[in-house]
């Protein structure tokens, strides 16, 4: 989990672990966090790299689905605008 989180770092996965799961574990999110743009940068079986965009605040309120992580999966959590 890297990025505008209180405690960035590696984290062992977990069967079941989802980017929110990630993100607690990392601390939660920091004061200039910006959940809304999140990205899980994944890695491909034929070694090619995956962007998924989530929207963790619509996770955090309900609204979408988490999602499940993969072993290997980098979680990034962008800065505000502002």
């Amino acid at each position: 989990v890297e990025g505008e989180v209180k405690k960035p770092g590696l984290y062992e996965f977990q069967p079941g672990m989802t980017a929110m799961n990630a993100c607690i574990l990392a601390g939660g999110f920091d004061r200039f966090a910006a959940p809304n743009r999140a990205r899980i940068i994944r890695k491909t079986e034929d070694g090619k790299t995956e962007v998924i965009k989530v929207n963790l605040e619509d996770v955090r309120d309900g609204k979408k689905p988490d999602i499940i992580l993969q072993p290997g999966d980098r979680i990034h959590i962008p800065e505000t605008y502002l």
